[in-house]
Formats: C-alpha cells, structure tokens, sequence
C-alpha cells in the first residue's frame, strides 16, 4: 500500500495495524511524512534521553535515602508515589482556580516566564503561596518529602533548629497547544558551571559551591507527564559540568538535541521530581489542549538561609496562623519564620489567589529573546507533522491525547 507516515506496510491493514505500524488506508503518504515523522520524534521521543545522559543510573525510587543519594549525584530525582490521590486532586482543582483567573487578565497567553508559561509565585501579591491551604497542607507538610530533606540536610542543629526551612511555595504551569522550548536556566544564577569547576565565584558566593545544596525544589505531579504536555526537561550535573556555558535554544537544537529530549516522564499522578536549583532545567512544549501543573514548595538549608537573611529580615509574615496551626508539628517548626499575624494583610486572603495587579508581561522584557524560547515548530517537519494531525482532528484542539500524533511517532 505504500509509505505511511515513514512506515512501510506490506501486510493486510488489520494485521499491520497491530504490529507493523500505523493500518493503511490505501493511499500513499506525502512524500515529506517520514521526515515529519522524524521530525517530530527527535522532539517528542518514546524514551528521555535522561536514561542515556544518567548511563543506566536509575532516576526514579520510592525509598527516601536512596532519593537523597541519587539527588546529591545527579542533581535530581523522581520520588514515586509522594502525594496521595485526594492531595493531588485538591491541589489540582486550586490550580485551575488560579489559572483560571490568570486567563481572565491575560487572554492573550502572554505568560510571565514566556508566552503560555506562568510562575505561580509571581503572580501572587506575597510572592508565595504559603496562604492556600492546599500548598501548605499538602505539598510543605508531607512525610514523604520531608524524610527525604532530613536525609539530604541532616539532623537538627545543636541550637535545636531544624538543619532546614520552608522556604516558598509556588510553582509553574503551562498552557495547552504552546510550541516553544524555554531556554535552560539555574534557578541559582550564581551556579554556573564555570563557578563548579574553576572556583571563581567562591569568594563571592560560597553557596554556589556547597554541598548539601542549599535548596531543593520538589514539584508535584498532579496530572500524567506524558512526552506531549510539557514536562520539565534537565541537564544533569555530569553532563552540565562538561560545556562551559548556558546554550541558547535554538543553538541547543543543533549542537545537544538530546537536552531537548532530557524530559523528566513518564510521571504518574503522586510522583514528585525534587531537584537541586542549581542544575540546568527548562520548559518543554505543551502540544495537548490542556494547562499543565507543576506546583512546589521548595526547602532552604538553615545555613543558606543564615548566610543570606540577617536576623532582622528573617521573618517575613506569609502563612496565616489558621493555616500554621493546621501543620504537623513537624512541618510548624520549618515555618516559624512565616507566620502572619491577625493584622498581617495575607491572614485576610487565606485561599484566595490574591492576583498581581500586574501578574503577566504587558511587553516581554529583554532577555525574552531567541536565547529564552524557541518553538519547535522553527522546524518546517514539525510544523508540517502538526498540521496533519489538526487537519486530521479538525474538530478538536488536542494533539497530545490523539492516537494520530503517537502514531506519527511510533
């Protein structure tokens, strides 16, 4: 019957349906489909290349001092299983409360970290989200992250202090149907790879040399991570440790595509990716129909946090006490640096998302460049592969969920 979309059928449509790749429909391909397909598959691969990058090591664990471990080696890890179903459908529906509102201000998908991407943290008048129960509750006081944090931070100081602090909770999201790939970034800016190996910036940061980290980021998987819908992609520490400086994306699409296919999947509902913020990380392009959710609460070291607050700006008032007294103990005594007050103004906005008055880009600042996005679909396959499929799926504006995507891909 001819090429299908790269594939070549030389049996009866129910058979190679099956197991031979896409069933014919009796008609021959465009010339251009295997390219598309392979197009779309170095940008969309069945496998991350973070299997390959990690030479076999395994990413993924359930127990919380090999997640310790492999974090501290790798700069990253997948927790399976950290969040309960109700936790993750709670902290679900706030996520859609909040985007919901973000849309309502800006129809357009400007975004506030490039256009479709949002940081929960900067959208919020207190910079946090300490003040939604859900976060709180559930993604700050969770046993199984915690057990993780004191394996990676230690024990309690010899003042009693927990070697630890809470120290924001927050986030991203991702619109539906967004094409670009945000540029790779440390979350510590004086991390970089040159301060790892030569020294340089010692004197002037410590932090960026210091081990344990001094923060972890953990977020949360609320919703299926898939190939399609944006999962975070990483570079980690071995890998980053052997270029000499952060990659534009377009320029990363020719000399290391395999960063672009370094996405952090599958992860099932529950699954938390706890990761050091020093290490390389980036967004991915969401072609499903829906927003995806990676909310987070990040932990501080005490000595990190010391070094970098003096006493007196130490205490910033961001959890209502309502919400503090709900804690575990466990969990209240790496917030006493957070509590608000009854007259505190946030004590007044407990679950409320309590919006910017500016919460996207009305102009995308100037490091909003080539260097900081770069849509898949530059590339002319792509392009050409997502078209047939919407031509395909006219009648709906997913891609990611459509069999005619995967098979594209398979």
């Amino acid at each position: 019957h001819g090429e299908y979309l790269g594939h070549c059928c030389h049996r009866c449509r129910c058979t190679c349906g099956e197991s031979h790749g896409p069933a014919c429909d009796g008609e021959e391909a465009p010339v251009d489909a295997s390219h598309a397909s392979a197009a779309l598959h170095a940008y969309f691969p069945a496998n991350s290349s973070l299997d390959r990058l990690q030479k076999g090591r395994s990413w993924r664990t359930r127990d919380p001092q090999e997640a310790a471990a492999v974090l501290q080696d790798c700069g990253f890890v997948v927790l399976q299983g950290a969040l309960s179903r109700s936790a993750a459908r709670r902290v679900r529906r706030d996520c859609r409360r909040i985007s919901g509102a973000v849309n309502r201000r800006d129809p357009q998908r400007d975004g506030n970290r490039g256009s479709g991407r949002y940081s929960f943290s900067s959208l919020t008048v207190p910079g946090n989200l300490f003040h939604m129960a859900s976060w709180s509750q559930c993604l700050v006081d969770n046993p199984e992250i915690l057990d993780v944090m004191e394996h990676i931070f230690g024990p309690p100081r010899v003042d009693g202090q927990p070697a630890y602090v809470a120290y924001e909770a927050g986030g991203d999201f991702c619109l539906g149907n967004v094409a670009q790939f945000q540029a790779l970034h440390s979350d510590w800016s004086s991390a970089t790879e040159q301060a790892f190996m030569s020294g340089e910036d010692e004197q002037a940061n410590p932090i960026a040399r210091w081990s344990p980290p001094p923060l972890v980021c953990v977020n949360y998987c609320v919703q299926p991570l898939t190939r399609w819908n944006g999962a975070m992609r990483i570079v980690p520490w071995r890998e980053m440790m052997r270029h000499g400086h952060l990659p534009c994306v377009s320029w990363e699409a020719e000399a290391h595509p395999q960063w672009l296919a370094a996405k952090v999947f599958p992860q099932q509902i529950g699954d938390a990716l706890l990761r050091d913020v020093r290490v390389w990380h980036g967004g991915t392009p969401n072609l499903s129909g829906d927003a995806r959710y990676l909310p987070s609460a990040m932990f501080m070291s005490r000595d990190a946090f010391d070094y970098l607050f003096d006493a007196s700006a130490r205490h910033v008032p961001l959890i209502p006490k309502i919400i503090f007294d709900s804690l575990s103990l466990r969990a209240q005594r790496l917030c006493v640096d957070s509590i608000a007050g009854d007259t505190d103004e946030v004590t007044a906005h407990v679950d409320d998302p309590w919006l910017r008055p500016q919460c996207v880009w009305a102009e995308a600042p100037s490091w909003e460049t080539c260097r900081a996005q770069w849509s898949v679909m530059a590339s002319p396959d792509v392009a050409r592969a997502v078209t047939m499929v919407q031509r395909e799926e006219h009648r709906s504006k997913r891609v990611a969920d459509l069999t005619s995507v995967n098979r594209m891909c398979t």
